[in-house]
Parts: structure tokens; C-alpha cells; sequence
């Protein structure tokens, strides 16, 4: 094909190279062509001997030349090379008329581009210098397209066995200097990577460079480190929390001031790029695997080919974003990091890896805000199956403290409490608080209500079941013993409860009934009673058989549940537990109810900081969580007098606990209310 296209006519030539063809057949039908229409608009040019008959014969024969003389470089005519608009207006160059305009298509997709003039452009690779004739035209791709200078423009001799092009440039043999024949081996570094089979890493000089690093005593200079530590950041996993102090510090206007935190961000940095992974270099015949996850102030996401990294992706959020739910926050990480790397993902297959299980349930989601709309609409663009994988062994045991087993999908204040009697790790509560913001069940069942009115603390009792409170849970399913209400029973000192299944329609008598055989037989008669005004405690046997008991009814005021607003709580968590834990079988609350007291009893409570079991028995009792037995002096006393002690102790902590408890929370819901 390079010597048909060296034997025909320059001018042809020139326009043919520019075309696209395939085999040798294409281009002769392409020559052939551009002479017809050169031909009809009547342009005068030297063309050679050989006639289209000629052309049509054949391939094997090449076609014969005139001895015409070499054109030089600065006639005037086009000679395939071509600069930018840009360029020409940049440098100031000289620009003259060319002397046979002609129209272009290759460069757009657009209408042909008219090219009117020319200009002499100078160049250099390595030694060489020279200059050419370059039609002016408005590309953006490149500044410069040469053609084939060395071969047009030159007395050029061509080796066909070599395919080597030589000509003579002011005396010398120009290719050995432009083109040496010692090539080093390997891919040359890209922008301060280094490419190889292996796959891609930083530069070994910007590796020295980070390491040799002194510590920046102005801004400029921590401006300038953190540029260099951002251009590898998809070398390092969560990179964009890693410079948020020294992002601090470069802001407009903002002081230098170089802290301890400072500094070790500045050498957390350092050691994270110095012994940056090993990039492998992506293969698109195999699956990528994306991982992604979210935090309360940022995102990040991994990249990965048959469990090798290929890059990370990290963002830190702000605005708007860091009111973020947190399952918009992690449906925000992984719409990132699809934007980022699309152009791995589109072309094939790629499994998601996440540990939120609500985007198992992506595309059955029927009804979707504005925002979910737009991220799943660009979502379904790529082939992708979501994977959900079990966490980690603090995952799994913070979802046990806080939904399996005899837990109650508590918030994360007692779920962490019930954590800490057993373990420890670092950023516990951040994990729990992980776990406890994405659990559907809770997002269902909990409601957050504002109460009104002022706040009256009821008074502190001396111990444990002297003084009680007691109310009804109503509007329940009938389950399969014909029950439909719990009867609830709370303890004013321990915050201990008990929930009994009852029916709406029981009468005074069967309530004390309920009453004498779950809590009388337990804890003895009781000095107070603190309840609404229910017919059956407003009934005329029930006040007859707490006086002759010598019991003390206490009745809360008309409209005003906030008087036994003790009741009022543990109702409204009773109903939150059943909400979470029944879920779709709503007929087996009855069945769910000894775990549920079970579970709200072990808890710490936030006014004694103890569980109510602790409080009444001295002791926690086992739940799954304990791996192992607790000592025995702590489970056991076996001294009484210590036990009496230390049931004394405990009960006077308890009180303390309660009264400062009661002046925080009312200090704290009192204010602007009247």
C-alpha cells in the first residue's frame, strides 16, 4: 500500500492518505475517484502517464511515473500537514492565502471545514529542527498534524526491506539523530506512574521526593504537599479524610497554624503514599467488583479485579450531603463511583459488594423522590448485579446487641451499653451507631414525638417495688388465647416492667387477678399505685381492695398523661419493640411478649444508668452475648453482709443516678415551654 501510494500523483496522493481505506483495493477505487472529480472541476496538475485503465488491471503492477521534478517544501501546494486556529493566533504567525482552498470532513462530525489559508510552522524532535506549510484549520484534538514531511517535502529514499525512511538534512543522515536505536525496554513512566506487567505504582524519584519532604512552615508549601498527595490519591483507601487538618489551613484567609493534628495528618500521609499497593492494571475480560461505603463524613469505594485493587475512590461530603440519611449516603457513594470509573463498568458485568441490605431491594422500590428517581435512572445504565455481604465480626456482634436473639432494636445509647460489658474496640460507637441508623426495622417502627406541656417528675421511691405505675396497651390483633391489650406494670425505683396479655373487656376483678399472680406473688404488696382513670381503677371493688390492703391509689389528671408520663414511655416502647420485632405475623404478639420484657429489662436505663435487673437482683442474667460466665464474686455474694451492703450501695447510686437524671431532663424540655 506505501508504494502504490508513493507512485501516484503528489497531488492525489495527498488527498487519497487522507481517507480512510482498508485493503489496497480501497485505495485504488479512492484514487480513482479523487481523479474523476479533479478532472470535472477542471484543476490543471502534472499527473503521471497512468491512466485509469491502467489503475483497474491490477494491483501487482506498480504504476509507471514521469520524471517529474520534486516539489519543494515551500511551493505552494498541500502537502497533508495541518495547525489549529489556536496555535497560529497564540504564536503570531504569518499566515498568506492558499492558493487552492479546499473543504475537509475527517476532522468533525459536523458540515466540511473550508480551508483558505496557510502557515510556515517550526518544529523540533530531539535534534531535529525543520519547518513546514501547514493548512490552518479549527481542530481541537491537537495543535500539529504532521503527514509524512521526510517523505513529500525531501529527497527521501526509502529501504522497503528495512521500511526505513532516510534523507540528507543539512549534510546528515538525519534518522539516526532523530530517532536513536537504543530503545530502553518497557513502557516509559506516565505522569509519575510506572507502568508493567505487574501492574501500576507510584514513581520511585516521587516516592524520594514524598519521603524527603520537610515539614511545610507556610502555606504555600502545604498547598504544594497536598497537591502532590492528591494527584495518587487513588493509590490510598478513605484519601479524602486523611487531609481534612491541612485542608483546614489553605482555605482564603485562614492562619497557619501548624498543630499536633497537623502534623500527624501531614506524616499519616507520607507513610500512606510511600508504601502505596501496587495498582493491577485493569482486564476487561474479567468481572470488576466494586465495593463501596459511607461514613458520617465521607464516602469511599474500591475498584477490584479478581480481588486485587485496581483504584480507589474516596470524597469527603459537605453541604448538603452530610444531612444525608444514611441510606442516601451510601446510595450517593456508590452513584460516585460508578460516575468515576463508568468507563471500566459500562461494557460488562460488575458485581456491587455492599453491607446495606436495603440496596439488595433497589429495583423493587416502586415509589421514588426526585433525587432516588434520578440516581437509579443513571444506575440502570450499567449491567450490574448487588451482592450483599455479611459484616464483620464487630458487625455481627453489634447487630446481635442490638436486634437478634433476646434484643429489642434499642437506640444506640443501650446498644453500645450492652456492648461494653463484654467487649471493646476501637470506634465502637461508630460502628454501632453504623448499624443502628440502617436497620430497617427501626426506621418502620420508631416515631419521633415531641411531648407538650411542662415536665412533672414524679417523687423518687427508697427501693425497689414500693411504688408503681401501672396502664393498657390497647388495639392489639385478638391472637390465638383471644387476647388483644397488654397490661403494663412499671416499677418507679428499678424502671423494671412487666407486660401482661389481657383482654379490653376484663373487669376490675379479672385485672386484680392478673395483678396478685404475676406481681404480688413476686414482690409483695405495694405502697402506692400510680394510674390513669380507667373504669376498672376508678371502679368501686378495685378502690375497696387497695384500702383494705392499705395500698394508695394515685390517679394522674384528666387530659394530662404527662402526670404518669412514666407509663406513657414504656407504652410507647412497648409498642415500638412489638412494631419492630413482629413485623409481618401481627397475630404472635402474645408469643413475643416474654422476650420483649426479657429485653427491655437487661437494657441500662438512662436515668439509673443500670438495667433494672441489676437494680433489683444485684446482677445481670446471661444473655447470647455472654461468650463466657462472669466471675462469680460479681454474680454471687456469698457473705450476706456484703450483699446487703452492696444492694445498699447500689440502691443509693441508683437514687443519686435517678434525681440527677430528673433535673437534666427537666431543665432540658422545660425550657420555652409553659
Amino acid at each position: 500500500m506505501a508504494r502504490f501510494l508513493a507512485g501516484l500523483n503528489r497531488y492525489i496522493a495527498n488527498i487519497v492518505e487522507l481517507q480512510h481505506y482498508i485493503e489496497v483495493m480501497d485505495m485504488v477505487q479512492m484514487a480513482i475517484k479523487v481523479e474523476k472529480q479533479l478532472k470535472r472541476k477542471g484543476v490543471s496538475r502534472p499527473y503521471a502517464n497512468s491512466s485509469t485503465k491502467k489503475w483497474s488491471q491490477g494491483v501487482n503492477k506498480p504504476p509507471v511515473r514521469t520524471n517529474e521534478p520534486v516539489v519543494a517544501a515551500k511551493s505552494n501546494q498541500p502537502v497533508g500537514e495541518t495547525t489549529s486556529i489556536m496555535l497560529v493566533e497564540k504564536l503570531g504567525l504569518a499566515t498568506t492565502k492558499h492558493p487552492t482552498p479546499y473543504k475537509l470532513q475527517w476532522l468533525n462530525d459536523g458540515d466540511e471545514l473550508k480551508v483558505t489559508k496557510q502557515a510556515v510552522v517550526a518544529f523540533s524532535i530531539r535534534k531535529y529542527q525543520d519547518e513546514v506549510v501547514c493548512d490552518i484549520v479549527p481542530m481541537h484534538a491537537g495543535h500539529l498534524l504532521l503527514g509524512h514531511p521526510w517523505q513529500f517535502d525531501r529527497r527521501v529514499t526509502y529501504d522497503g526491506y528495512t521500511n526505513r525512511y532516510t534523507f540528507k538534512y543539512h549534510g546528515k543522515n538525519e534518522f539516526k539523530d532523530v530517532f536513536p536505536e537504543e530503545v530502553p525496554s518497557g513502557l516509559p513512566p506516565f505522569r509519575g506512574f510506572v507502568v508493567s506487567a505487574s501492574g501500576l505504582e507510584v514513581h520511585q524519584d516521587k516516592i524520594k521526593a514524598i519521603q524527603e519532604c520537610p515539614c511545610p512552615t507556610n502555606i504555600s508549601q502545604v498547598r504544594s504537599f497536598h497537591g502532590l498527595a492528591s494527584f495518587y490519591r487513588r493509590f490510598v483507601p478513605n484519601f479524602s479524610t486523611l487531609p481534612a487538618p491541612l485542608t483546614g489551613i489553605i482555605r482564603k484567609n485562614s492562619p497557619f497554624i501548624w498543630s499536633d493534628e497537623q502534623e500527624s495528618a501531614f506524616v499519616k500521609i507520607k507513610d500512606c503514599l510511600t508504601n502505596a499497593p501496587l495498582l493491577c492494571l485493569p482486564d476487561f475480560n474479567k468481572i470488576f467488583e466494586e465495593e463501596c461505603n459511607a461514613s458520617g463524613i465521607g464516602i469511599g469505594a474500591i475498584l477490584t479485579k479478581d480481588g486485587r485493587p485496581v483504584a480507589y475512590f474516596s470524597e469527603k461530603l459537605n453541604g448538603a450531603t452530610l444531612n444525608y440519611p444514611t441510606y442516601d449516603k451510601e446510595m450517593y457513594a456508590l452513584i460516585r463511583a460508578l460516575e468515576t470509573w463508568q468507563h471500566y463498568l459500562w461494557p460488562k458485568e460488575f458485581v456491587i459488594h455492599t453491607d446495606h441490605e436495603a440496596l439488595k431491594h433497589l429495583r423493587g422500590q416502586t415509589k421514588l423522590n426526585k433525587c432516588h428517581a434520578k440516581w437509579v435512572e443513571f444506575l440502570e445504565s450499567f449491567p450490574y448485579v448487588i451482592k450483599y455481604k455479611q459484616g464483620s465480626t464487630r458487625n455481627l456482634l453489634v447487630h446481635e446487641a442490638h436486634s437478634e436473639g433476646l434484643m429489642g432494636h434499642f437506640g444506640i445509647a443501650k446498644t453500645l451499653a450492652v456492648l461494653k460489658e463484654h467487649f471493646y474496640w476501637l470506634k465502637m460507637k461508630r460502628d454501632v451507631a453504623k448499624v443502628c441508623n440502617r436497620c430497617i426495622a427501626c426506621k418502620k417502627a420508631k416515631l419521633r414525638i415531641q411531648p407538650h406541656g411542662l415536665y412533672t417528675p414524679l417523687s423518687i421511691p427508697e427501693m425497689p417495688w414500693m411504688d408503681i405505675s401501672m396502664d393498657f396497651v390497647l388495639g392489639l390483633s385478638r391472637a390465638k388465647n383471644g387476647n388483644d391489650s397488654v397490661f403494663v406494670v412499671v416499677d418507679q425505683f428499678s424502671k423494671m416492667a412487666y407486660f401482661i396479655a389481657c383482654n379490653k373487656t376484663d373487669d376490675a376483678l379479672n385485672i386484680a387477678n392478673l395483678f396478685f399472680r404475676e406481681i404480688v406473688r413476686l414482690h409483695g404488696i405495694l405502697r402506692t399505685i400510680i394510674s390513669d382513670r380507667d373504669t376498672n381503677f376508678l371502679s368501686h371493688f378495685w378502690r375497696s381492695l387497695w384500702g383494705n390492703l392499705g395500698t394508695k391509689l394515685l390517679f394522674s389528671t384528666t387530659s394530662h398523661p404527662k402526670t404518669d408520663g412514666q407509663t406513657e414511655v414504656v407504652n410507647r416502647v412497648l409498642s415500638t419493640l412489638l412494631l419492630a420485632i413482629i413485623r409481618k405475623n401481627l397475630k404472635t404478639w402474645e408469643d413475643c411478649l416474654p422476650h420483649i420484657e426479657f429485653s427491655y429489662n437487661q437494657t441500662i436505663h438512662s436515668a439509673t444508668k443500670y438495667s433494672p435487673f441489676e437494680v433489683v437482683y444485684g446482677f445481670n442474667p446471661l444473655t447470647p452475648l455472654d461468650l463466657l460466665p462472669l466471675p462469680s464474686d460479681k454474680l454471687v455474694h456469698v457473705d450476706g453482709k456484703k450483699k446487703a451492703n452492696f444492694v445498699k450501695q447500689l440502691h443509693q447510686r441508683v437514687r443519686d443516678n435517678i434525681e440527677q437524671r430528673t433535673e437534666q431532663y427537666a431543665h432540658q424540655v422545660n425550657n420555652g415551654r409553659k
